[in-house]
């Protein structure tokens, strides 16, 4: 239990060192599946969302 609680911890620390704060990276989420999100609207909406979709997690993924 003790292991689990410092990874959430660490976790949480690297969040308040992000570039961006969770908050706002919700944000674009929330806007871009409004925009794109579900059914495909538009071509050139899918052209330029996923690459932005994409930079998006690897951003994540690096920051944590």
């Amino acid at each position: 239990m003790e292991e689990c609680a410092q990874r959430v911890i660490e976790w949480a620390e690297l969040c308040l060192k992000a570039e961006n704060p969770w908050l706002a990276e919700m944000q674009q989420i929330q806007e871009r599946m409004s925009r794109s999100g579900a059914h495909i609207r538009s071509v050139d909406a899918l052209k330029y969302e996923t690459p932005e979709a994409w930079g998006q997690v690897r951003r994540l993924a690096q920051a944590g």
